[in-house]
């Protein structure tokens, strides 16, 4: 299979990390393991850096749907926030026969039988965050699209996954312009909808290939980052980035620092975090 790695970083649109100027290292690190990462799993890599849409600049992952890019079976999509570690396993073998694969923030994530409560003998229902986002109103936009079912079971984050050539000749023949629209979660949102709406088969990606731990405790935070393949440092997670390479350099990717040294690294710095 012929198969690529696509980031987006649009001049001018990464602002700088004002805590510890860690944002834009994040960002070269990220693209300089991704290529490293393509070059381990016989993919080819590209960063979109031109913009083609008039609205915030991580919709232009949307330009993977554009026939330039027939010529790739699979695409692996990634933000740039986000850092595979070293030894990754190759995701294109794992995920080898998906029409449509990103990691579920859903019930498949958080419910009693979920991933993460086998993986780490976790007692307790961990909380459901789009079903929190709904309570409170905030997805207003989104549920006219899509339905409750899909929200609280399916809706994605958008930060990496892995889309076919065949879904992505059946989106773009359906039209991409009108899932642009002013959605709380952006491009997320939009990337669900078009998902949902072409009945695209979707698969549930392992957590281990997006390691989200923004909402979690120190204790739990640890273990995503000691475990996971790609760490997903989103939001006021970037700052964490900036405390990693600080404390550990880039050794931390070799994933051999104890869970207790990460989790009291994190209790340090809770004020920024």
């Amino acid at each position: 299979m012929n198969n690529l790695i696509v980031q987006a970083d649009i001049p001018g649109k990464m602002k700088e990390n004002k805590m510890h100027g860690y944002f834009e290292q994040l960002y070269e690190d990220s693209k300089k393991e991704f290529m490293q990462y393509a070059k381990n799993t016989g993919a080819d890599y590209l960063c979109i850096h031109a913009p083609k849409y008039k609205l915030h600049a991580t919709y232009e992952r949307f330009q993977i749907f554009e026939e330039r890019f027939d010529g790739y079976d699979m695409i692996l999509y990634a933000d740039s926030d986000m850092i595979p570690v070293r030894n990754a396993p190759d995701i294109f073998k794992e995920y080898q026969d998906v029409a449509f694969a990103a990691f579920s923030e859903g019930s498949v994530f958080y419910g009693n039988n979920s991933e993460l409560q086998k993986e780490f003998g976790l007692h307790s229902r961990m909380e459901n965050i789009i079903s929190r986002r709904m309570d409170k109103g905030y997805l207003q936009e989104e549920q006219k699209y899509l339905s409750n079912e899909w929200l609280e079971n399916r809706y994605f984050n958008g930060g990496v996954f892995l889309i076919h050539k065949s879904a992505r000749m059946t989106a773009r023949s359906n039209g991409l312009e009108h899932c642009f629209k002013p959605y709380a979660l952006y491009d997320q949102s939009a990337m669900n909808r078009l998902i949902y709406e072409n009945k695209i088969p979707f698969t549930h990606l392992s957590y281990k290939y997006n390691g989200l731990f923004h909402f979690y405790s120190n204790e739990l935070k640890a273990k995503v980052i000691k475990r996971s393949y790609f760490i997903h440092f989103c939001g006021p997670m970037k700052n964490l980035y900036g405390v990693l390479e600080q404390e550990f350099g880039h050794g931390w990717q070799n994933q051999d620092i104890p869970e207790h040294e990460i989790c009291a690294l994190l209790d340090r710095h809770a004020e920024i975090i």
